[in-house]
Order: C-alpha cells, then structure tokens, then sequence
C-alpha cells in the first residue's frame, strides 16, 4: 500500500507542477504580458524545489522524455508522469480562464514562419532538456541547491527571446492545457510544436551525452529495444536475406557438387558449373547484396566461386604450409583469421591476366580503410572484374532487375562495388545459359517502394567502382 501511495502522491505532483505552471501563464499573459516570463520562471522555481524530492519535478513530457531516453523513468512511468502532467494543464487552463475571463493560446509571431517556430522551440526544448539533465540526474550535481533556479532560468530567457517567433512553449502539456481549454483552432500549430520539442528534447538528450559521457552511463534498455525495433522495421528482409546463402564449408561458398566450378570453355566467363548443376542465386539475395543488407565476405565468396577459385580443405594434400594469405585484401583471407591457399585450376582468364592467378583478390574492401593506398588494390580488382564485362553487359543490373541507381547519400565505395559485382553476376550467368531462381516477392521497385524507399537520386544504372 505505501508503494501505491507515494506512486500516487508523485503523479500527484506532476498534475499540480503542470497545473500551477499554466494558471500562472494564463493568468499573467493577461494581466501582465511584460512581466510573463519572469511570474512563470518564478513559479516553475518554486515548484521545482517543492516537488523534486517527491517526483523529479518533470512538469513537462518533454522533460519526461528526456529522461526516458537517458534511462532514468520506466516506460510505464513515462505515461503515467505524461497523462498527469496533461491532467493538470488542462485544469489549469480551465481555472486560469475562469479567473480573467480571457482565452490564452501559443501562436506564431506575426513576421515568423512555421520553420522559424519549430527551430525556436527545438533549440529552447533541448536547451531545458540539457540543463534538466545536467543539474538532476548527474552524478557529480545530485542534490545541489540551484537545480531549480537552473531549469526555470532557460524558460525565463526563453520567454524573452522566442515568445514573439513560437509562444516560448517548450512544454507540451502547456500547449495541450492552453489550446484545449481556450482556442481550438490553434490544434494543428499545436502539433507542430509538439513535434518541435520532441526533436528538441531528444536533441537536448544527445548533447548530454556528447559532453559529460561518464554521467550518461547508457540509453534506457526500453527506449533502446523501441528504436531496435523501428531499426528492424526499415530494414525489413534483412533477415530472410541472411538465410539466403547455402552453407559455408571449409572449402568456402559452393553447391552440392564437389567437383564445380570447371574450367569454362573459351570465351566464357568464370568457371563453369558440371552439368546440371546451377549455383543458388536468387534475385533475392542479389537485391539484398546490392541494398547492403548481406555481410562483405557472401560478395567475394560468390564471385571466387564463379570466377573459379576453390579454397582448399584443411586436410588437403596439395596444402604447402600453413598462415599462407591474409585476412582480406589479395590473398583471399576473409577477415575470420583462416589461412586460405587456394586451387586455381580453374580460374578465369581475366583473373590470371590481372595478376590474380595465385589467390582472388578482395572486391569490396575493409570497413574503415579509407586511405587511397590501402584501398587501391581493392579499387583495382573491381575495376579489372567490371572491364571484363562488355558493353552490351554493363546494363544487366537495371534490365534484369530493374534497378534504377542509389540516392545520393548512398553513393558509397561499398554500394557501388555491390552494384558492380552483381551486374557481373548476373552477366556470368547469361553468358552460361543460367538464370536466377526463381523469386515471387515482385519487382525490385514494388518491394522497395512496400518498403517506403526510393529509387531516385543515383545515376541510372551505375555500377562502376
């Protein structure tokens, strides 16, 4: 029972914090615009030490929100501490009414726009979301005597400087206590607000953390399996995309025979799969390689495969010694701390001629080598690998699958040599009489745009290194 109480007595608290805080701007607007700012500053201060000890003393769901994300309230307690403090700016705006007979409402200043507003009520929000977090949830300021005069001091200036672009709103509650007690026609700048001191409170979170990273120790296990989840959600078919590639033995990426890939016979390209025998590769998986949603090693396993490189067994007898290769770059290592030699029987003459008969080369890179010379020889075996294919080929990527080139902002050296790999693909397969598997999941532009993605921004067909 005592635990319910005191849950009921901080709830309690909050609805009278809220309430308080928007009688005194409701009152004051109106009876003394020109000292508003300093009446609600005052007020906030003396509810801040008044109800610290008993809930934090939020006020404000952004405030909440704020300390959501920095992990200090539990979900549930969030929407308890978000629907009181609403409770009590409702009422509040009820009784400020009823004592001045007026109506108070946030509005826009007469020579501002809506950007204008929303980038006031952001830096402002985040500012208060800032010194909350600083003063209150700190290790080295925990119970120092001015965090209340901190936290109003930014609603007072705040008061000053942007009531007359935005309101100087900085609380949803308030504005929710205001417009749907007084004026609702203003519900829809109401909204943007809101929005504006969301970004603000999560901005005022980030800056908290960027510059006292000791204090934020870490993100709400809550809120972090929130924004897994939404990470998840973009990204949707990742995870049957994982699935996609055939098992991965010791001798690398291959199919149920063991005697493919063969040489191929002249002016074909790669190695040649043993009759009736054709590599797994869907148009799935050459979607999510080229969307980025496999690891780097499927992409130089494939095309070692295809090109006709096979990565000796262990056990094998042809083995010289072992620590031969490297973890990625030419040598053929794929970063998991194997030692690779390799038969290259098999391999494609335009391998040979690059100078890639002892061992396949990297195609894609290391993530993080951004220096020109530790990524030239990757550079240059994707480039080698691209002016294999003719002219006619070079269009295979957006023919055969219907993709129309990355938006800007994903214009990277990996995209782009993803692109370029699987164009090879699929030109390796033409050139041998084979096709994909067969993919009922629609178009490449039908699931992206199920997705919510586009397909504009990027060079149509694109796919050089």
């Amino acid at each position: 029972m005592s635990d319910l109480r005191n849950r009921f007595g901080q709830l309690g608290m909050e609805a009278l914090g809220a309430f308080m805080l928007v009688t005194t701007i409701s009152i004051s607007a109106t009876t003394a615009p020109a000292a508003a700012p300093i009446a609600v500053g005052v007020i906030l201060a003396a509810m801040i030490y008044a109800g610290g000890h008993v809930s934090g003393a939020h006020y404000n769901p952004a405030l909440t929100l704020a300390l959501f994300l920095r992990g200090g309230i539990a979900l549930a307690d969030v929407l308890l501490y978000m629907a009181a403090q609403l409770g009590g700016a409702v009422v509040g705006g009820l009784i400020g009414g009823l004592i001045t007979g007026h109506t108070v409402a946030p509005k826009m200043g007469a020579s501002s726009n809506h950007l204008q507003a929303f980038l006031a009520e952001a830096v402002f929000t985040g500012a208060l979301a800032f010194v909350f977090l600083s003063t209150t949830s700190s290790e080295a300021s925990k119970g120092n005597p001015y965090f209340g005069a901190a936290i109003a001091s930014v609603v007072t200036v705040a008061g000053y400087t942007i009531a007359g672009v935005s309101g100087a709103v900085l609380n949803p509650a308030v504005g929710a206590g205001l417009v749907l007690t007084h004026n609702w026609l203003k519900v829809g700048y109401l909204v943007w607000l809101v929005a504006a001191q969301i970004v603000g409170a999560a901005g005022g979170v980030g800056a908290f953390w960027f510059v006292a990273p000791s204090d934020f120790t870490e993100v709400s296990e809550e809120a972090r399996n929130m924004f897994e989840a939404a990470r998840l959600r973009a990204r949707e078919g990742a995870s049957e995309a994982r699935g996609l590639l055939p098992h991965r033995g010791e001798a690398g990426w291959t199919t149920s025979a063991a005697h493919w890939p063969s040489p191929a016979p002249p002016g074909l390209p790669g190695a040649a799969p043993a009759a009736g025998v054709r590599p797994p590769i869907s148009d799935a998986l050459l979607r999510a390689i080229v969307d980025g949603e496999t690891p780097d090693y499927w992409v130089n396993d494939i095309l070692w495969a295809l090109l006709g490189y096979r990565r000796l067994p262990k056990d094998h007898p042809d083995r010289e010694r072992e620590g031969q290769g490297g973890e990625g770059g030419e040598g053929g290592g794929d970063g998991n701390g194997d030692s690779d030699e390799w038969d290259t029987s098999a391999v494609a003459e335009v391998m040979v001629a690059a100078g890639y008969g002892a061992a396949p080369p990297d195609f894609i890179g290391r993530p993080g080598v951004t220096t020109a010379a530790a990524d030239k020889p990757v550079k240059k075996a994707i480039q080698a690998l691209n002016r294999s294919v003719p002219a006619p080929g070079k269009q295979l990527l957006k023919s055969r699958l219907g993709f129309r080139g990355y938006k800007v902002g994903q214009m990277t050296p990996n995209r782009t040599r993803r692109a370029t790999a699987v164009n090879w693909v699929l030109w390796w397969l033409t050139q041998h009489g084979l096709d994909t598997e067969a993919d009922d999941g629609g178009s490449w532009a039908e699931q992206r745009q199920a997705r919510g993605e586009g397909q504009t921004g990027g060079e149509e067909g694109k796919t050089l290194a």
